[in-house]
Order: C-alpha cells, then sequence, then structure tokens
C-alpha cells in the first residue's frame, strides 16, 4: 500500500536522511556510471563512444597493420581526428542541404548581426566545396573505401556490430587518406 503524502527524494541516504555527496564521489559515481557501458569495455578513452573509434582503437594492435612498413605514421588520434573532420563535414553539408531555406536563421559565431545574402551564399560554397575535397580525398563514391568510411563514421553502427575485414582494410584506407588530406603536415609520432 502507497504511503500517504509527497514522495521522498530520490537521493542518497543516511540513517533515513539526505545526504550529499561530495564533488569527488558525485565525479566516481558518473565515471562508473560512462565506464559501465557495454561498448566502453571498461576504457575511458574518448575514441570508445563511436564505431570508428572503437575499430581504431580494437584494431591498432592486433590485425590491423601486421606489417609496419605500411604504416604511415599516423597515430591513432590522428585517424580518429580525420574521421571527426569528415563527421563535421557532413553535418555542415546536412545544415547547407537540408532546408529549403538554406541557413535563413543562421548567424556569425556570438551576438552579431545576421549574414548578408552574399555571405550566406559564400559560406554555403564552402562548406559545399569542403565536402567535396574531404570525400574525394577517400576516393569515388564507387570506390569500398568511402562506402566503408560513410557506413563507419557517419551511421555509426551500433557497439553490437563487428565488421568483416574487408571493410576494417577499407575503413584503413578512408582514414589513412582522410589524415593525408586534412592534417597533411601535421602528423605525430604513431
Amino acid at each position: 500500500m502507497a504511503r500517504r503524502g509527497r514522495k521522498r527524494k530520490l537521493c542518497n541516504r543516511v540513517n533515513g536522511r539526505p545526504v550529499q555527496l561530495s564533488e569527488a564521489q558525485r565525479e566516481r559515481d558518473v565515471k562508473k556510471t560512462v565506464l559501465d557501458q557495454p561498448h566502453r569495455l571498461g576504457n575511458e578513452d574518448q575514441m570508445r563512444e563511436c564505431a570508428v573509434g572503437r575499430m581504431i582503437m580494437d584494431c591498432w594492435w592486433s590485425d590491423w597493420w601486421p606489417d609496419k612498413s605500411d604504416q604511415p605514421g599516423w597515430s591513432m588520434r590522428d585517424l580518429y581526428t580525420a574521421a571527426q573532420g569528415f563527421e563535421a563535414a557532413w553535418a555542415d553539408v546536412q545544415k547547407v542541404m537540408a532546408s529549403r531555406r538554406p541557413l535563413a536563421n543562421e548567424t556569425r559565431r556570438g551576438a552579431g548581426p545576421e549574414r548578408t545574402d552574399e555571405e550566406t551564399v559564400e559560406w554555403r560554397d564552402r562548406v559545399i566545396r569542403r565536402w567535396t575535397e574531404v570525400s574525394n580525398a577517400i576516393g569515388s563514391s564507387e570506390s569500398l573505401y568511402r562506402k566503408a568510411a560513410v557506413f563507419v563514421i557517419i551511421d555509426n553502427p551500433g557497439p553490437d556490430w563487428v565488421a568483416p575485414f574487408w571493410m576494417k582494410h577499407a575503413l584503413k584506407m578512408a582514414l589513412v587518406n582522410l589524415a593525408e588530406h586534412s592534417l597533411g603536415g601535421k602528423r605525430r609520432a604513431a
């Protein structure tokens, strides 16, 4: 039978009385919740949040680059950064193309005035040009590299998805091409 009156607050209690958690305890609870997620596998690295990051981390030490001469000197972070750039370019193109009135309500960063029509057209052309360059850096629209990149980076299959070998190889080559295109002279040690 339900109690009469107001429901109890959901919080930690000691001897029936509400207790505030310390900042450190709250942070430990949040960290524990994050690490308990199935796709994280106890690893708190931010790369574990998406399929491409998980694939990079899982394959990096095992079967992805068995031959060091095949590895072009890019680190895991470089490949992940290149994948994020690809995803950001896709998101910008979707902003431009998703509306019949592209960027009608977009403003500059900050609280400045709205863009003029010329600035909007120039920005739209710049976004489309960037997407074209980034996607062409991977390969043609029919190439396996580009299809693998679109599927894994943009569509982001769930945490239970296991990539077939051809997808791993195609994504590896797509990420290398993306890194060469977007990070050109900014290599970090592998």
